[in-house]
């Protein structure tokens, strides 16, 4: 079993990437249209992140069921027989099957003809392959969804498209982006967790100092904090509480197991073969 022990909240949202259904394009997009934000698959959050974004691609939909968001029977109407001709959804940080496959099922099933794909993969794979996209005028990704870091230089290579989300004004002002190119789309909370199998409750951890503990050696887990995502953010955060030469030493004499995916960590916690995952979703450990 496992069980979440203490949290850290971070802040998610998407950005739509490609030109509004243009199958391909010769150009990048400098500030292409507004478009309207598409049902997104949800993801695993980078901590401490901000992020949000416009779709090029929450245009499909047959019908639209009773108590369904109506601001969108006007994006349907307009792009919905362009998508089906596009016929396809990119979206880049779809997170764990878990979670996206639902998602999944939910949007091809009411926007049939438009095949919904997804990819799990960090911000930092995410951030290279959209410039690599852009620069050679070959757009693949119609979605991206990042933590804040990836999200700004996006906007700022002009790679994303200008939109704001109808709900805007009912976010906390101080998630919302003052360019408005891309917008807050979920708060996630980044968790110590641990197997209830390995881990008695007294001997959980109870302050993140708890993990410098020589006892837990070969016993830990973590995202990979080189580059984006929870890890580093995690990492950054012990560091400011306990001093770089301290925490950066005794972690690194923990003989610490990393991945740049969630998905191994929580089977390899799942499974006992480590103990604790320093940096693991809420989202990610409640699912299973």
């Amino acid at each position: 079993m496992l069980k979440l022990v203490f949290t850290v909240v971070a802040v998610m949202a998407l950005v739509g990437c490609s030109p509004p259904l243009a199958a391909t394009p010769t150009q990048a997009p400098a500030a292409p249209p507004p478009t309207a934000a598409p049902a997104a698959a949800p993801t695993s959050a980078p901590a401490a992140a901000a992020q949000s974004g416009p779709t090029a691609a929450a245009v499909g939909g047959a019908s639209t069921p009773a108590g369904a968001d109506t601001s969108l029977d006007a994006a349907i109407a307009k792009y919905y027989d362009a998508a089906k001709k596009e016929g396809k959804l990119v979206v880049y940080g779809v997170g764990t099957a878990t979670l996206y496959n639902p998602v999944h099922d939910a949007f091809v099933k009411r926007f049939p003809g438009i095949d919904l794909q997804g990819v799990d993969q960090r911000g930092r794979e995410t951030r290279e392959k959209i410039i690599a996209e852009q620069q050679s005028h070959n757009y693949v990704v119609d979605v991206a969804i990042s933590g804040t870091d990836t999200q700004n230089e996006l906007v700022q290579g002009g790679y994303v498209e200008d939109f704001q989300a109808s709900d805007l004004a009912n976010v906390v002002p101080d998630l919302v982006p003052a360019d408005r190119k891309n917008n807050p789309r979920t708060v996630t909370v980044f968790t110590v967790a641990v197997n209830t199998n390995l881990v008695p409750p007294d001997q959980e951890p109870k302050k993140w100092s708890d993990l410098l503990d020589p006892k837990w050696k070969g016993k830990l887990e973590m995202d990979d904090p080189r580059g984006s995502g929870p890890g580093g953010t995690i990492l950054s955060g012990m560091e400011a509480l306990y001093g770089p030469e301290d925490v950066d030493r005794k972690l690194a004499a923990q003989d610490m197991f990393f991945a740049t995916q969630a998905g191994p960590l929580l089977d390899a916690l799942a499974r006992g073969e480590r103990a604790v995952y320093l940096s693991s979703s809420h989202t990610d450990v409640i699912a299973p």
